[in-house]
């Protein structure tokens, strides 16, 4: 059970710190370069590591354009808007925003799957809503707006938050034939080569590329990436899928604590009253299975 927690801890911290990572890394990379990096190291550690357990890989024809999917919503174009966030707003802020997306999810399925929602259900949804828009409030004034930068940072940070709702409705196929190992290789594999053509369309200045900027990306794709789903699977073994998924929700606070010492940031009262009732709303169904499923989000992309 111990193991368990320092687990989890294993994976929410390099979680949290993700988001600053990739702020300093895109000072001198673009989004999707950064996104083809980092998901080439994990695709390498994930390989490396399959290879030494001996995983069974092997999937069927009719289903690579499933893991294609996967790994092209997933992957290629999550990370294309969350990335593009990160750059215009505050890592805080776009942690925070991102800890609505169980919330989102469960409301999608049980849209898509025409189950009834409950009024603990609408409730909580409501308490998100009204804890992000408190966040966009606390950046977007007269001037930003018409600057566009903070507008243009939540938008991504919303299509963000849609493309993993696709993703997440239209592989639930997989999880019913093969096992989340393969399934994140293959989301890696297939994720990494879609990035390509994105990455060939930037402008990248590779002179401005230094050693701080080579170890964000390895951090991004050994820990983030890496380390972190194998801790966190480990901790959804011992501790139980809801459990663990609960730890998720602290991501912003690590986010918040790292931001104080990278930048020396201090955060708003209106973002910590955002952040706190998204966290409520996501407590408030911490006994609803779905939302077991929905922070798998973590376990297989992060």
């Amino acid at each position: 059970m111990k193991k368990g927690y320092i687990a989890i801890m294993l994976a929410v911290v390099p979680w949290g710190l993700s988001f600053l990572n990739t702020k300093i890394a895109l000072q001198a990379l673009e989004p999707m370069t950064l996104a083809f990096f980092r998901f080439l190291l994990a695709l390498c550690l994930v390989g490396i590591v399959a290879i030494i357990t001996k995983k069974d890989l092997r999937i069927k024809k009719e289903d690579i354009k499933y893991f294609m999917l996967a790994g092209g919503v997933g992957i290629t174009i999550y990370f294309y808007f969350e990335n593009n966030g990160v750059k215009y707003i505050d890592p805080s802020a776009a942690s925070m925003i991102l800890a609505a997306l169980p919330i989102a999810t469960i409301f999608a399925e049980s849209i898509f799957d025409k189950r009834k929602l409950n009024m603990k259900l609408i409730l909580s949804g409501f308490v998100s809503l009204v804890g992000v828009l408190i966040i966009i409030s606390s950046d977007l004034s007269i001037d930003g707006l018409m600057a566009g930068d903070g507008l243009i940072g939540y938008l991504m940070m919303f299509a963000a938050i849609g493309a993993w709702i696709i993703y997440s409705l239209s592989t639930k196929i997989l999880f019913d034939k093969y096992s989340q190992f393969a399934i994140v290789f293959y989301q890696f594999l297939f994720g990494t080569i879609l990035a390509i053509p994105f990455v060939l369309l930037e402008n990248n200045n590779f002179e401005l590329v230094t050693s701080t900027t080579i170890l964000n990306v390895v951090l991004l794709g050994v820990f983030s990436s890496g380390v972190g789903f194998f801790a966190y699977n480990y901790a959804m073994k011992h501790l139980g899928v809801s459990k663990s998924s609960l730890f998720i929700n602290f991501i912003p606070v690590v986010t918040i604590i790292a931001s104080y010492f990278y930048y020396g940031s201090l955060i708003g009262v209106k973002q910590i009253m955002g952040g706190v009732l998204i966290i409520i709303s996501v407590l408030m169904n911490k006994e609803d299975k779905t939302v077991e499923v929905v922070n798998d989000r973590r376990s297989i992309v992060e």
